[in-house]
């Protein structure tokens, strides 16, 4: 079982590269920019709703670092990851 899980996720960076690689250099600048933007929004909630300090879900102080510096930490190490694997695959030429 644990051979499955290790191909599984083989085959997971595997698509990622893949798929990267198939971008052409304007496809590479739009994807530069709305993929941290989305996941920007998707974080803004996560850290927004686990502030401890709060009460009432969704009113907690999203920039709160001292509560919410995890949720950070993992969305600028998810934009790395997703900005090298865009900016170190090769031009494909049209």
């Amino acid at each position: 079982m644990e051979e499955n899980k290790s191909n599984s996720s083989v085959d997971v960076m595997k698509r990622i590269d893949d798929f990267f690689k198939k971008l052409n250099p304007v496809e590479k600048k739009v994807a530069t920019f709305i993929p941290p933007i989305i996941l920007f929004i998707v974080f803004y909630k996560l850290a927004e709703s686990y502030d401890e300090e709060r009460f009432w879900p969704g009113s907690g102080d999203a920039f709160d670092m001292a509560d919410t510096w995890w949720v950070w930490i993992i969305y600028l190490l998810i934009i790395g990851f997703l900005l090298l694997k865009i900016h170190n695959q090769p031009d494909t030429k049209s």
